[in-house]
């Protein structure tokens, strides 16, 4: 396949992939098994958002969804606003890539 592409485009090898996209790629060809992190992102996202200390959790939120309402009484101001709205984008982003596991938390904030 790749003399096939090289013959139409000019293309250069690289060698076995190890990442793409800001993702790190990690293939076991004897057991034709990969994996992909998104570690790197993930560790961006918590240093902008001042959480590096956070502690992990198995589950993001109660699936009831009993949390989700607001603490305090009143309208946030637009800078709250535009952060929350910016973390929920950078979750989505990671959910949809790399990690099924908090889509549906994502989706319900």
């Amino acid at each position: 396949m790749k003399k096939e592409i090289g013959q139409k485009y000019d293309i250069k090898d690289l060698g076995p992939i190890s990442h793409y996209l800001g993702m790190k790629i990690t293939r076991d060809r004897t057991t034709k098994t990969m994996w992909i992190s998104q570690e790197s992102y993930v560790n961006k996202i918590l240093h902008q958002y001042h959480m590096e200390d956070c502690k992990p959790v198995t589950t993001p939120m109660d699936v009831s969804g009993a949390n989700l309402k607001p603490r305090t009484e009143g309208l946030a101001s637009t800078n709250l606003i535009n952060e929350y709205q910016s973390i929920i984008r950078s979750l989505g982003y990671l959910a949809n890539m790399t990690r099924a596991d908090i889509a549906y938390s994502t989706h319900k904030l």
